[in-house]
C-alpha cells in the first residue's frame, strides 16, 4: 500500500504532500531531519496505517455479521415455537444420554474391581441367621441383577443417543426449508441458524456434563463410606461368629465355649 493510494476510516485521502510533512517536517529556522530518522518515521507510519486499515476491515465485518444475525433472528421467529420444543427434547435427551453412560461405565469399572463392588441398591438382605447356601444365592442373584443394570444402561444410552441425533436433524430439516426475501443471502442466513443452534445445544451440553460430575463425585464418595461401614460391619459379623454357632433347620444360635457347670462331687468319693 502507497501513501498516495492510501485512504483513512474517516474517507480523506492521505496526500503525498501531507505524508511528507509529516515524515520529514522542515522550516526555515531548522535543519533537515537527518535520513535515517527520516526512515524510521516512515516504518512507523507504515505500520499505523496498517494497523487502521485491519481495524477498518474489522468493523465492516462486525457490521456485516451484525446484519446477517439479525435477519436470521427474524427468520427464528417463523420456526420459534418448534426451536424452543425441539431444544427442549434434546436437553433431555442428552441429559439421559450422558448420565446412563457415565453411569454404566462407573458401575462396569466397580464390577471389574477385585473384590467386586456391589452399591447399596443392588445388595440382598441377609440375615446372620440364613444358611450359607441361601446367603450365596442371593449374592448370586443380587450380582445378576447389577450385570443386567449395567446392560440395560448401555441400551439407554443408545437410545437416548439416538433421540437427540435425531432431534439435531429435525431442526436442521425445518431450518432448509425456510425461505428468505435477503437477496444473495439466502445460503448465509440459513447457515448462521444452524450455528445459533450449534452454540445453544453446546450450551446445554457443557450443563449437563457439570451436573453429572457433580453426581459422579457424590457416587464415588458414596462408595467409599459404604465400603467403610461394610468392613465395620464385617468385623462385628466375624466377632459374633465366633461367639455364636448357627444350628441347621433352626433360627437359633447356640453359645460356643458355654461354661457346663461341675457336676457334685459323691459323698464318699475324693477328687
Amino acid at each position: 500500500m502507497t501513501l498516495e493510494t492510501y485512504k483513512n476510516s474517516s474517507g480523506k485521502e492521505v496526500t503525498e504532500k501531507v505524508a511528507t510533512q509529516i515524515i520529514n517536517p522542515t522550516d526555515s529556522r531548522s535543519r533537515p531531519v537527518p535520513e535515517h530518522q527520516t526512515t524510521v518515521k516512515n516504518e512507523e507510519l507504515n505500520k499505523l496505517l496498517y494497523t487502521v486499515t485491519e481495524a477498518t476491515k474489522k468493523l465492516e465485518l462486525y457490521q456485516e455479521n451484525r446484519d446477517t444475525h439479525i435477519e436470521a433472528l427474524k427468520l427464528k421467529r417463523i420456526i420459534l415455537a418448534d426451536w424452543n420444543d425441539a431444544l427442549n427434547r434434546r436437553r433431555r435427551a442428552y441429559w439421559n444420554f450422558i448420565m446412563n453412560r457415565n453411569k454404566g461405565r462407573l458401575y462396569k469399572t466397580w464390577q471389574q474391581n477385585d473384590p467386586q463392588f456391589l452399591p447399596m441398591k443392588f445388595r440382598p438382605k441377609i440375615q446372620e441367621t440364613d444358611s450359607p447356601q441361601i446367603q450365596d444365592l442371593r449374592l448370586q442373584e443380587a450380582f445378576g441383577k447389577y450385570k443386567r443394570n449395567i446392560k440395560e444402561l448401555k441400551l439407554f444410552e443408545d437410545k437416548h443417543g439416538e433421540t437427540f441425533k435425531n432431534v439435531d436433524e429435525e431442526i436442521m430439516a425445518k431450518i432448509d426449508k425456510l425461505s428468505t426475501s435477503a437477496t444473495g443471502k439466502h445460503d448465509l442466513l440459513k447457515e448462521e441458524l444452524k450455528q445459533m443452534w450449534h452454540s445453544e445445544t453446546s450450551d446445554q451440553e457443557h450443563r449437563s456434563i457439570e451436573i453429572w460430575n457433580k453426581k459422579e463425585r457424590f457416587l464415588i464418595r458414596k462408595k467409599y463410606e459404604e465400603m467403610k461401614n461394610g468392613s465395620e460391619n464385617k468385623q462385628k459379623t466375624c466377632r459374633l461368629k465366633e461367639k455364636t454357632e448357627w444350628v441347621p433347620g433352626t433360627n437359633k444360635s447356640t453359645p460356643h465355649n458355654t461354661a457346663q457347670k461341675d457336676s457334685p462331687t459323691a459323698v464318699g468319693e475324693t477328687s
